[in-house]
């Protein structure tokens, strides 16, 4: 999670030179990221999008909190509260990407471990 950010932070600052742009994509990435990466959290053995409607307390939280971060980039007092700006497309995406890989990347460590298992574990 802390190679996404500072991932989204460096990108972001390479292409604006904007200093307080790339701290925003970096704060929207990690907050995001954090919520998003609760999904992969809810199971170590199955998928964490299987039975998202199992919990509808937990995605009400994520789904409240995601909101409340987008509002952190459009709401004037909480972005002068933050030091926030108004973010882009092209950083709207980077974010993104940057929030989605850590759930992504642990999903895949499941799988295949998961797949592993099915083999009946390593062959040497």
């Amino acid at each position: 999670m802390a190679a996404a950010t500072l991932g989204a932070f460096a990108i972001t600052l390479r292409l604006s030179s904007d200093a307080v742009r790339a701290s925003t994509v970096a704060f929207s990435t990690i907050s995001a990221g954090q919520l998003l990466y609760a999904l992969a959290c809810l199971s170590e053995e199955r998928s964490g999008f299987r039975g998202l409607t199992d919990n509808p307390v937990l995605m009400a939280g994520i789904g409240g909190m995601l909101a409340l971060q987008g509002a952190t980039l459009v709401v004037p007092p909480l972005r002068t509260l933050l030091a926030t700006t108004p973010l882009g497309a092209a950083d709207l995406g980077t974010v993104g990407i940057g929030a989605v890989t850590p759930l992504a990347i642990r999903e895949m460590l499941k799988a295949a471990r998961f797949n592993e298992r099915a083999q009946g574990g390593l062959r040497g």
